[in-house]
C-alpha cells in the first residue's frame, strides 16, 4: 500500500499538505509562490497571532575564525571525547588564558 504523498511527511519537515493561500504541497513550491506575490496582498486572509517569546541574552558568543587545520584536529578530538568541537576548542583556550 503507497502513502498518499499529499498526507505524508516529507523529510524536509513539511507535513505535505496543501497551504490555503499558495496551494502548494511542498516548502519549495511555498517558497516560489513567494517569490512572485506580495504578503501584502494576503495579510487580511491571515490569522493574527500573539505569541510570548522568552529569550536569555545573558549569554554572548563571540565568533572567531579558526584555520581549518586546526578545527580537524579539534573535531576529530571532540568526537573521541563524545564532546562537540566547540566545547573542546572553549577548554583549550580557558586552559591557554589560565596559564597566562
Amino acid at each position: 500500500m503507497s502513502k498518499n504523498p499529499v498526507r505524508s511527511k516529507q523529510k524536509n519537515g513539511f507535513p505535505g499538505r496543501r497551504t490555503a493561500i499558495s496551494k502548494a504541497a511542498t516548502l519549495k513550491g511555498i517558497a516560489a509562490f513567494w517569490d512572485t506575490h506580495d504578503f501584502s496582498d494576503y495579510e487580511a486572509r491571515c490569522p493574527d497571532v500573539t505569541a510570548r517569546v522568552q529569550v536569555d541574552i545573558r549569554r554572548v558568543r563571540h565568533y572567531v575564525a579558526i584555520e581549518p587545520d586546526l578545527l580537524r584536529q579539534a573535531t576529530r578530538v571532540a568526537r573521541k571525547r563524545k564532546m562537540s568541537a566547540e566545547r573542546i576548542i572553549n577548554q583549550w583556550v580557558r586552559e591557554a588564558a589560565s596559564r597566562g
